[in-house]
Formats: C-alpha cells, sequence, structure tokens
C-alpha cells in the first residue's frame, strides 16, 4: 500500500482531467485510510488481542470493499482517459486484495484461539466485492 500511494504522489496532476484529479485524491485518502487500519490489525495481531484484531479485520474488508465498489462506478470508469491512471487502480485492486488475504491468512492461523468455527470468504467479481462469514463456537 505503501508503494501504491507513492506512486500516486509521483502522477503529474496537470496531465489529468479535473474528474482524474478527484479521483486520485479520493484513492490516496483511501489508501492512506486502509494502510492505518491495515497497521492496527497487524499490531492487535502480533499483541494477539483477538477482539481488537477481528474488528480490524472487518473494517479493512469493509474499507476494500468501499474502494471496490467506488471504483466500478460507471462515471468512475468512465472518466480514466490516462493509462497511467488505469494502471494504478489496477495495482490498487491487487493491493487491497492481497491485504485482504493476507489478513485472513493471519486470522484463519489463530482462528481456534479466537472461538471461531469456521471463517469463510468469497471474492465476487461483479461487482468486485470481498465477502467474509465467520462462524463462532457457542459458549
Amino acid at each position: 500500500m505503501a508503494k501504491l500511494y507513492e506512486e500516486i504522489e509521483k502522477v503529474q496532476k496537470g496531465n489529468l482531467s479535473i474528474t482524474e484529479q478527484g479521483i486520485l485524491n479520493f484513492l490516496k485518502d483511501q489508501i492512506k485510510m486502509e494502510e492505518d487500519v491495515l497497521s492496527q490489525f497487524e499490531k492487535n495481531y502480533s499483541e494477539n488481542k483477538s477482539n481488537e484484531a477481528i474488528t480490524s479485520f472487518m473494517t479493512l474488508v469493509q474499507r476494500a470493499n468501499v474502494m471496490f465498489y467506488y471504483l466500478v462506478q460507471p462515471t468512475v470508469l468512465s472518466s480514466f482517459t490516462s493509462g497511467k491512471m488505469e494502471g494504478l487502480v489496477q495495482e490498487l485492486i491487487d493491493a487491497l486484495t492481497f491485504a485482504v488475504s493476507e489478513a485472513t491468512m493471519m486470522i484463519k492461523s489463530m482462528s481456534k484461539g479466537l472461538g471461531i468455527d469456521s471463517l469463510t470468504v468469497s471474492l465476487n467479481s461483479n461487482p468486485p466485492s470481498i465477502s467474509v462469514s465467520m462462524v463462532f463456537k457457542s459458549a
């Protein structure tokens, strides 16, 4: 995510349309928030704060879905006149999917300690979204 943020910072805004500049600013803000959530998740995971790790994980998925949903809006898609923007959007989608996948594996590795009986993750293509289902053992 940090690398992607740096790439977005390097984009020459003068070469972009007003709409693309707005999209770029939105994506920068969202990437920064996603980085913060991911850092919080990793911290909670490493400190074995189970409840907080699950909360951070769910927030991570929710934020990824917000960006997925935003990016596939027809008005957003049709505004990309720059190949650079299209490449950045694809990198963002890949980075979000990777981050959620990694976080899922981390949650899965501690699922028994969290009382999670099953964890199911689905990646939908149209519209792009990630669905998570967790079943907790009864007390």
